[in-house]
């Protein structure tokens, strides 16, 4: 599964595009940037708040480090700034956008992407997952395995489940949760829109969440 649009709803979307234009330097798309292979938008709306992560190449995540935190403050997990993921074979760093969103580059060692080329904006590869709150985690899992053959990737169907595959992963989770290595940020359900390409060629749209799925 790849994610080829993601739409946020935040209070200030201008402000938002100018933060990943300027500040991180994505390419325009309109009135998106883009992301490798993801539009990434912002439509305008009541404040909210949401976990995603972009994949980078899985051999740069000190590079990565470097360049991100001399354009943003990054948080850190007991003491360092990067989080190792043993059971996932990756490694990521974390951020907070001006909108208060819990932003991720996670370099995954199972996938073959690794560059020799300077870290920059072009490393963004694609967003590669999208946290989707809802009020039951285990019935939306169901959903996804049986109508878009989006099988469970990680997790134990109740508090967590990531869902398809490392190039494009919806963190299922319950509503409440705190998102990790946010500070205390609550999950809930929240105007979302994406848009997903199959593996099998088909295309999969979520408006606003998972438990809302449509096949377009």
């Amino acid at each position: 599964m790849q994610f080829t649009d993601l739409v946020l709803t935040c209070a200030d979307p201008e402000g938002l595009r100018a933060f990943y234009r300027e500040r991180l330097g994505l390419a325009p798309a309109g009135d998106a940037v883009q992301a490798g292979l993801t539009r990434l938008a912002f439509q305008p709306g009541a404040a909210a708040t949401y976990h995603f992560a972009f994949n980078i190449p899985e051999n740069q995540l000190e590079e990565a480090r470097q360049w991100l935190r001399a354009r943003v403050p990054l948080v850190q997990h007991e003491g360092s700034e990067i989080v190792d993921f043993p059971n996932w074979n990756a490694h990521s760093v974390y951020f907070f956008d001006p909108a208060g969103n819990i932003v991720e580059l996670i370099a995954r060692h199972n996938l073959p992407n690794a560059s020799r080329r300077v870290f920059g904006p072009e490393a963004f590869q694609e967003v590669s997952e999208v946290g989707l709150p809802v009020p039951a985690v285990a019935p939306v899992v169901d959903v996804l395995d049986a109508q878009w053959h989006q099988p469970l990737w990680w997790g134990n169907r109740e508090t967590f489940a990531a869902v398809g595959d490392e190039q494009g992963l919806f963190i299922v989770v319950p509503e409440g949760r705190t998102w990790y290595m946010s500070g205390g940020m609550t999950a809930v359900v929240q105007p979302l829109e994406v848009v997903a390409a199959l593996a099998d060629g088909g295309r999969l749209a979520g408006v606003p969440a998972a438990y809302c799925l449509m096949a377009n």
